[in-house]
């Protein structure tokens, strides 16, 4: 009878492969019990099947069938592209097995349109650390679900504040990331130790309140700026961003440059295209927006400005550094590198599947 290896040796075995890995790992399954074990952890680690609603009823009714895979289960992401008939019956699936999902680490979820869903969550006691909720008119429920959540450091969502009053900080005490439109920002930043800020437009916001925002934006470190809508002004918040190390700016607008040196933390700085059909990026000159930059923020360490957009996202970039401005004392040319856009496959086929969801 041949030596029993060692449980953390079957597993580092395991380990090398991933998800994507299908195949190897179902044949690892029928090897012994202990590859079993490993490549069926490996295999549910995380479920993010967008389209097919056959894969998702049967792994649905797995994990409820069995409480030993529905604790490997660390990840979840569903954003209903499809219709489904009928959408109740399929969301009483879905909630009976996030009952199960104790381990659940991210939860990713939109039903088609933004509908309300948030009744899935109730009684639910996984504790997640990110939460990607995109449905509408679900802030009642929702806040109970947040009030439970003492682990959550990442938040996600289209939240309306008029819908609410404003939870307590202590709610969600230790989030750290925050994405989402005003509506978000107004409601969970204020008091709390947000370092990772994505500020994204909506077309109904307000002007943003700076009384209410301008202490807990001293805290955010990275920041990304702007989406398909028009944001204010860099100027409204930079002197509040003392700390901000890391900022993409999406899209350019008057005097956005002119106020960059107000961060002196800022060490590297992106200006994106929006994602608007037909809109061009920076009209200036970039060598002459690179060496004011460089001039005016002594800790400004790379610079990379959108060079041509190929769609909704992708874009080419040129990258500068200070080295090579130091170099050239400021003057003349500064040398950049390109980076070009690199379409996956796997990229490829997730941009195919959605042509073919747009209708012409």
């Amino acid at each position: 009878m041949g030596a029993i290896l060692p449980v953390d040796l079957y597993r580092c075995i395991v380990e090398h492969y991933s998800q994507e890995d299908r195949g190897t790992l179902l044949s690892l399954m029928t090897t012994s019990r202990a590859f079993n074990y490993e490549a069926e952890r490996i295999l549910y680690r995380s479920f993010n099947n967008f389209s097919n609603i056959t894969a998702q009823t049967l792994f649905l009714n797995r994990v409820i069938s069995c409480p030993r895979v529905a604790k490997f289960v660390r990840s979840y992401k569903l954003f209903i592209t499809f219709p489904i008939e009928p959408l109740s019956d399929f969301l009483t699936l879905l909630h009976t097995a996030f009952l199960a999902l104790v381990e659940l680490k991210y939860l990713g979820f939109r039903t088609l349109g933004g509908s309300s869903a948030a009744q899935i969550l109730t009684g639910c006691t996984f504790q997640l650390e990110e939460l990607d909720w995109d449905c509408s008119c679900d802030e009642q429920l929702l806040i109970g679900f947040l009030s439970t959540q003492k682990s959550l450091k990442s938040f996600i969502s289209c939240w309306d504040p008029s819908r609410i009053p404003p939870p307590s900080v202590d709610v969600v005490p230790f989030l750290t990331s925050l994405r989402g439109r005003y509506g978000l920002i107004q409601t969970f930043l204020p008091g709390r130790n947000i370092t990772n800020l994505d500020w994204i437009p909506d077309l109904d916001d307000p002007d943003p309140d700076m009384a209410l925002l301008a202490d807990s934006l001293a805290n955010v470190r990275t920041m990304t700026f702007g989406g398909y809508f028009m944001r204010p002004n860099l100027s409204t918040i930079a002197q509040y961003l003392g700390q901000v190390r890391n900022l993409e700016l999406r899209g350019v607008q008057a005097d956005d440059l002119d106020c960059v040196h107000l961060m002196p933390n800022l060490e590297v700085f992106k200006i994106s295209m929006r994602p608007v059909l037909g809109l061009s990026i920076l009209r200036s000159d970039y060598n002459a927006v690179v060496i004011k930059l460089f001039s005016g923020c002594a800790k400004l360490e790379v610079i990379t400005i959108a060079s041509k957009k190929h769609d909704f996202w992708a874009q080419d970039y040129r990258k500068w550094v200070r080295k090579d401005f130091t170099v050239h004392n400021g003057q003349g040319t500064i040398p950049w590198t390109d980076i070009p856009y690199v379409v996956s496959e796997r990229k490829r086929f997730q941009l195919f599947q959605r042509e073919i969801l747009i209708p012409a």
